[in-house]
């Protein structure tokens, strides 16, 4: 089911898309904003960094859930030391909402995906042909941009527009269990 509004009411919603650039957005009743963040290379520097930023966007907007899509198990060629930040950085998420006492939602990137561009996948043909995973990597990314659009949030980046995606999904979540 694919919804037109993202936010939940009162509830203040963070939504995070963790990469090597994480995308970020927030919603509450009166406020939705998103953006991006890149962190620094080498592994300290990036786990300081990150866990700094995400006390910094803690402190100013106050969440109430942190909805953050869950990591994919790694395929292909991904090197180490970008598996090492990823996880890196979900298990400061992890650690971070439960020393704050904040609800911590895990998103399956495929859920997300599906209620918000209404598809969990790229299509099987791109002008005809089997695409190839870059491809298809890049029609979903596209997908999420021209979602955001269309709903009137603005986006800097696909990393961006997944996070709204992130958001769109935990606040379609919440509002089915309050319905409920």
């Amino acid at each position: 089911m694919r919804i037109g509004a993202i936010g939940c009411g009162k509830l203040r919603i963070l939504a995070l898309d963790i990469a090597a650039t994480t995308g970020w957005a927030f919603s509450d009743e009166k406020t939705k904003r998103s953006g991006i963040k890149s962190f620094g290379l080498p592994l300290g520097e990036f786990a300081d960094n990150f866990e700094a930023w995400l006390l910094a966007v803690i402190a100013e907007y106050q969440p109430d859930m942190i909805a953050v899509e869950a990591p994919v198990p790694v395929r292909g060629k991904t090197r180490l030391d970008i598996q090492m930040r990823a996880y890196g950085a979900h298990a400061i998420v992890h650690k971070t909402c439960r020393r704050k006492g904040i609800r911590l939602e895990n998103v399956d990137v495929g859920k997300w995906r599906k209620e918000f561009i209404g598809r969990a996948r790229a299509p099987a043909l791109l002008d005809g042909k089997k695409p190839k995973a870059h491809q298809r990597r890049a029609w979903l990314k596209k997908a999420a941009v021209s979602e955001c659009e269309r709903r009137g949030w603005p986006v800097s980046s696909d990393d961006e527009a997944d996070a709204v995606g992130v958001l769109s999904f935990a606040s379609h979540l919440i509002a089915t269990k309050m319905a409920a």
